[in-house]
């Protein structure tokens, strides 16, 4: 995964560099953002962690759209599907797994900053997602069944390529999510500030009916 992120890295590097020193004609890519624009995203992420006892690992796959209402703000909606696997008490007589799906849907709001650079727009994003998935522990018991919803504020840049396509990176800031079970009374609250890499997103960003 670190060696995932640094590529992403030098990846942006380089095109930063090259949006700078391609003349004039990428200057103010992000203000050709009016209203009635409408923005595609999507982004995959993968992530592994593991030590002495257990292992996780998380892929998730997700696609938005938004529909500028001027040039500085927009609203959207994203879609999603998560898949993650857990293994505990590794090469152990107890050892377990614990697998969850879930499919997401997120209302979104947008805000777009002033360019400075031209190729460099910041953002800033509230989402509130709702999400509808199953856990099953592999210990012959049934599938447990789960609906969350939360709230989630982060910031990022998009990074113009040309008048249509922008990477995007952002990172989750602020997140709240309750989560309730199938045939239970029981509720997860979780309330988190990360400013740390597990929190990074990247992605594509595609402008259709821009100036």
């Amino acid at each position: 995964m670190k060696n995932i992120f640094t590529l992403l890295i030098a990846c942006m590097l380089a095109v930063t560099v090259s949006a700078q020193t391609e003349g004039s004609e990428k200057i103010n890519y992000g203000n050709r953002i009016t209203k009635g624009t409408v923005l595609l995203t999507g982004d995959v992420n993968f992530a592994n962690a593991s030590n002495d006892f257990s292992e996780s690992n998380e892929f998730s796959l997700n696609f938005g759209a938004d529909f500028a209402l001027s040039k500085r703000f927009a609203i959207g909606l994203g879609v999603g599907y998560e898949k993650s696997k857990f293994t505990f008490n590794k090469d152990t007589p107890s050892e377990g797994e614990s697998e969850m799906d879930a499919f997401t849907i997120a209302p979104a709001f947008t805000l777009f900053g002033d360019v400075n650079f031209g190729w460099l727009q910041p953002t800033a994003t509230l989402a509130i997602p709702i999400s509808f998935g199953e856990r099953n522990n592999n210990s012959g018991e049934s599938d447990l069944r789960y609906t969350a919803f939360g709230g989630l504020v982060s910031g990022g840049f998009n990074i113009y390529l040309s008048r249509k396509l922008a990477l995007t990176a952002s990172l989750g800031l602020v997140s709240y999510s309750q989560t309730s079970y199938e045939d239970s009374d029981d509720t997860d609250n979780r309330f988190s500030i990360g400013f740390g890499t597990n929190n990074l997103n990247f992605g594509l960003l595609f402008l259709l009916g821009s100036e």
